[in-house]
């Protein structure tokens, strides 16, 4: 699973609206779970949600972005890198269809940060680099305002990814008799 591919992720976003394309995510082999929580059983919600610390997160891909704020449409390349981040995966059976997959992703911490955005129409190379720069150089300021649409993305595309690779398992007869387990 590392590195994994996605063709495509919409995002609808409050002022505008996000397609990721081509997307490669790689962060799965270097990584180590710090806490795991399980509750398997048919009474209960079931999930599964482990903490992870990642030396270092990269993805990419392309994207267009759409929206009142952005005249028209925007689209390029980025490549996002975190470096020793730590967050919480929880995967679930979704509520509307139990067949179905549910990842929710919260980033708690992230010690620096490299962006790329590129390839943007009626952008130069200077200002392309110009723009890279202030936000790598003001990486704690724009982690913010990266961190709710990495987020999001990475919900919908584990979500997906995990479908693709565990939907035809019969989890009722795996976990039948498991115990639940915590660390």
């Amino acid at each position: 699973m590392d590195p994994w591919n996605l063709e495509d992720v919409h995002l609808n976003q409050t002022s505008h609206d996000l397609k990721f394309m081509n997307i490669r995510e790689s962060s799965w082999r270097n990584s180590t779970i710090e806490e795991f929580k399980s509750s398997l059983s048919p009474d209960l919600p079931q999930y599964v949600q482990f903490t992870q610390f990642v030396p270092e997160y990269f993805i990419e891909g392309n994207f267009k972005a759409f929206g009142k704020q952005i005249e028209g449409f925007q689209e390029g390349k980025w490549n996002l890198t975190l470096y020793n981040m730590t967050r919480t995966l929880a995967i679930s059976r979704h509520q509307l269809d139990p067949a179905k997959f549910k990842v929710k992703q919260s980033i708690h911490e992230v010690e620096n940060m490299k962006v790329f955005v590129g390839d943007l129409p009626d952008a130069t190379p200077s200002s392309e680099n110009f723009d890279n720069l202030i936000l790598n150089s003001f990486w704690k300021v724009t982690l913010p305002v990266f961190k709710p649409i990495l987020e999001e993305l990475l919900d919908v595309a584990y979500s997906r990814k995990y479908w693709e690779l565990f939907g035809n398992l019969d989890w009722d007869k795996v976990f039948s008799s498991a115990p639940e387990m915590s660390s």
